[in-house]
């Protein structure tokens, strides 16, 4: 569609159709990538100037109508090279011994072919002020000459500054901005809109999805299959040139040696991904685990891309991009990779805030995904940080909605997050009271009223609360009640632990195995809460059950390695060894600081992991392996928590200040 054509078709990808690369629009990117090269591509070669060939072209300015051939004498300054095509035929203005002292006074514009204007003007464009063209530079009629310039065209491609290269230009009457080729232009179609007027829609080929890859593979094959890699000298050149700029037939492609990339990623490749990975804000985004899995690299370089490059976006796309960033964040998040989570978010939290009020959406999902992130790593005042900052944001978009488009559903996130961030900091009252208005909100949500959904994140909270009020009973009701909708609406068996029954883990297994879909790390938590409850009122055989099926859950879940599944670990390991299997305790507490190492994100629940292990030790008689390890977990208790004294010896309610309540 024309830029300037209103949008009859929201959801349709939509970006400027070129009837052939604009030279002004092409110098905008070509400048930006040239100048992030030079600033920051360590593999490329130095920004220093070069001795200039003998003989160069001065361009002039934009304004300037002058174009003629001039000796350098050796002066430094920086130039462009030209790589073209001849053709099959040769421009009036090329240099011969006859017409040198003409080309020295001034060449006329009809004289240069197509290719040789554009690169001209282009030259112009990027600011410089001299040009090599071969055909010009030499004098075509002088074997003495041609022997002298042949000889140091690597010189000559070495030390240019930049080349422009007529990729797709099988001669120089084309010129640099080419049309696309069928199927790739765009064509011309009838279609009714939503309003049932009728449109002109221009469409074209939608790119493969290789492209996204945007590494060498996909540029290098349009470049293979151009006309000037058919030259001789191309290879030269393209080896030699520190940096390219390729004309091709709609785009410009950009190739230097750390970076290859093409003008189409703007639009196309940001809306390409986002058609791969549907985005629905109202879910846990990290649960789409296999397209999580395909789509997240090619995130991942997007962003990389978008760091180093600061393409201009449209506000649509920028706000497809952000959604992606945010999503991307969140699945690493709940892989554990929490320092490419926090680095994704941050990304995205600075580009947000740069225009707030027009992305007043995607800067509360940002909010909210660092606020989740670092509760998630521990680090519990930044998250009430982000939590309130969220809050607030979150509140502030939906109450300028109109009644019928605001989302109680968003609304509750709001009440949650800060709930969860309260929680954290042993503000149980204050996360009672979100935990609750959160699931009141929810109730009110079509989705609470047909059955089809459980406010289990407010559920969560509100029973962990009432667990660090030591109002354990007031949390069984709210566990059990969660685990019996599941089972009647999710058709999950995993209730049934509430029975406490042995068997259960067999026949779990067996459903697994029939049905492997199953949303398993909603019942793996609440299980897990419920195994709480269990050891605190003195049900301990229950609680064991509880755990032993919540680690069996984690790990059909992906998320063995988490958290939760190691808090799971460190309990069963204490009580395994309260019951003499000494066996079964090692393999847990060993397993859980295999994923507790000790880097930064996990020192407070491997000091705390450690502790517990060496009073599981200490009672198993190994005296010297308690000693290594209540060690080790004091060494770390101290480097949290340096200012605390060290007169007395260090108990668990120590190590249990260190960690949030769910790991107690």
């Amino acid at each position: 569609m024309p830029p300037e054509s209103p949008k009859p078709f929201p959801d349709m990808m939509v970006k400027k159709l070129l009837a052939k690369t604009e030279p002004e629009e092409c110098a905008t990117h070509v400048r930006r990538w040239m100048s992030r090269c030079i600033s920051h591509y360590k593999l490329c070669l130095p920004e220093a100037p070069s001795y200039i060939p003998k003989r160069i072209i001065d361009v002039g300015t934009l304004a300037s109508t002058v174009v003629k051939l001039i000796e350098t004498n050796g002066d430094i300054e920086r130039y462009v090279c030209l790589g073209h095509c001849w053709g099959q035929t040769r421009p009036a203005c090329i240099t011969k011994t006859t017409t040198l002292a003409r080309n020295k006074h001034g060449i006329a514009w009809e004289l240069l072919p197509a290719t040789f204007q554009d690169a001209v003007d282009f030259t112009r464009r990027l600011q410089l002020r001299f040009l090599w063209i071969d055909s010009i530079c030499i004098i075509q009629d002088s074997p003495d000459d041609w022997q002298r310039q042949s000889a140091l065209m690597a010189d000559i491609y070495g030390g240019a500054y930049i080349t422009l290269c007529a990729t797709t230009s099988a001669g120089d009457e084309e010129g640099l901005h080419l049309s696309p080729i069928p199927p790739f232009a765009p064509h011309e179609l009838k279609a009714e809109g939503p309003d049932n007027k009728e449109y002109d829609v221009y469409v074209e080929t939608h790119p493969k999805q290789g492209h996204v890859d945007w590494e060498r593979r996909n540029v290098e094959h349009n470049l293979q299959h151009s006309s000037l890699m058919t030259r001789g000298w191309t290879f030269q050149e393209r080896l030699l040139s520190p940096r390219l700029v390729h004309f091709g037939r709609g785009e410009v492609m950009w190739e230097c040696s750390e970076l290859v990339t093409c003008q189409c990623f703007d639009q196309a490749v940001v809306a390409l991904i986002a058609s791969e990975w549907n985005r629905d804000r109202c879910y846990d985004f990290g649960e789409d685990w296999q397209t999580a899995y395909s789509v997240i690299p090619y995130v991942s370089k997007l962003a990389e891309h978008f760091e180093a490059q600061k393409p201009k976006l449209t506000l649509a796309s920028l706000r497809n991009f952000i959604d992606l960033i945010t999503r991307a964040s969140i699945h690493l998040k709940e892989c554990g990779n929490w320092d490419r989570s926090l680095s994704l978010a941050h990304l995205a939290l600075k580009v947000v805030q740069e225009r707030e009020f027009e992305m007043g959406e995607q800067y509360a999902d940002i909010l909210m995904t660092l606020s989740s992130t670092y509760h998630c790593i521990g680090e519990r005042a930044r998250g009430l940080q982000y939590a309130q900052a969220h809050f607030t944001q979150r509140i502030l978009v939906e109450d300028g909605k109109s009644p019928v488009e605001r989302d109680d559903a968003l609304r509750a996130m709001a009440y949650t997050e800060l709930s969860l961030a309260r929680l954290a900091n042993g503000e149980y009252e204050e996360a009672i009271t979100l935990a609750v208005q959160g699931r009141i909100l929810l109730e009110e949500t079509a989705d609470f009223i047909e059955d089809v959904c459980w406010p289990h994140w407010a559920d969560y909270y509100h029973a962990w609360s009432l667990i660090g009020l030591d109002k354990v009973e007031e949390a069984r009701p709210i566990v059990e009640d969660m685990l019996e909708w599941r089972r009647q609406n999710v058709k999950s068996h995993a209730t049934e632990s509430i029975k406490y029954a042995a068997p259960f883990l067999d026949a779990l297994k067996n459903a697994l195995l029939t049905n492997p879909t199953f949303p398993l790390h909603r019942e793996a938590y609440a299980v897990q809460i419920l195994a709480t409850v269990n050891e605190k009122t003195g049900r301990i055989p229950e609680a064991i059950l509880n755990w032993e099926l919540a680690l069996f859950l984690y790990g059909k879940t992906r998320n063995d390695s988490s958290f939760r599944a190691n808090q799971a670990r460190v309990k069963l390991g204490e009580h395994y060894g309260k019951q003499g299997k000494v066996k079964a305790a090692r393999e847990m507490f060993n397993t859980a600081l295999q994923y507790f190492p000790g880097v930064k994100y996990h020192k407070a629940e491997r000091a705390r992991t450690l502790f517990k292990q060496g009073e599981f030790l200490s009672s198993a008689g190994d005296l010297a392996g308690a000693g290594e390890a209540r060690r080790e977990a004091e060494a770390i208790f101290f480097e949290i928590r340096p200012e605390q004294g060290r007169d007395e010896p260090l108990v668990l309610d120590d190590f249990d200040d260190i960690v949030m309540i769910m790991s107690r």
